[in-house]
């Protein structure tokens, strides 16, 4: 599945095709789960879990070999893509289970617990270092050129030419945690909004309720 077939599936609507996506919970080692609030063209605005994207055939060379699993290796490699982590900061990787996707992707979407031994100010610290070479570069082809395509792939570069892993870092911003408390947990899968700096409230992504729907379900068990 590539990003090209979930956008005919969705555009028009193509039979017999099922795109399959992977999705993480990354909790940090204090208790939190890493939010981001989507930029660019698809979704703008609204609140995703990360990592998340969609599973191709290619995964297993873009983590390098780090596992033989090739769905676990996808989600390793949109953690690094995505917010710069590599497989050796978690101590944990499990799959919860699966929801199929009828508003955004059309496909079924794989959901993954993933543990870091990172707390949430050293993720935080990762991203904004990136981030600022992405916003710097950005923000200069864009002024240069007016186009905003062009701007986001020049950033893109950018970061890959600074050493940074993650070239999609500017997909998501800014980043925000939310305690993992099953208050909150239930306040959100029922329908909130989440409040992500300066009291912004964005919406999110079903596909990302439905995973931390997913993801309370599990804790409540365990708590049993």
């Amino acid at each position: 599945t590539t990003s090209y077939h979930a956008q005919m599936v969705r555009d028009h609507g193509l039979a017999g095709l099922r795109p399959l996506t992977v999705q993480g919970l990354l909790r940090t080692s204090d208790e939190k789960i890493l939010l981001g609030v989507r930029q660019g063209f698809v979704q703008n605005g609204k609140v995703s879990l990360i990592p998340l994207g969609y599973a191709g055939a290619t995964a297993e060379e873009n983590a390098k070999g780090t596992v033989e699993n090739r769905l676990f290796e996808q989600l390793y490699a949109e953690a690094e893509e995505e917010i710069g982590l590599t497989f050796k900061v978690f101590e944990e990787v499990k799959l919860l289970g699966y929801q199929t996707d009828p508003e955004f992707t059309q496909g079924i979407n794989l959901v993954f617990l993933a543990q870091s031994r990172l707390d949430a100010s050293q993720v935080q610290s990762i991203y904004d270092i990136s981030y600022a070479f992405y916003k710097t570069a950005h923000d200069k082809i864009l002024q240069d050129s007016g186009d905003k395509s062009q701007a986001r792939r020049g950033a893109k570069k950018a970061v890959t030419a600074a050493g940074f892993p993650n070239l999609d870092v500017g997909d998501h911003h800014p980043i925000s945690f939310l305690e993992d408390k099953v208050t909150g947990l239930q306040d959100i899968t029922s329908g909130g909004s989440l409040n992500i700096g300066l009291n912004s409230y964005y919406p999110m992504m079903a596909i990302c309720r439905g995973g931390l729907r997913l993801y309370l379900e599990h804790k409540l068990r365990s708590l049993r």
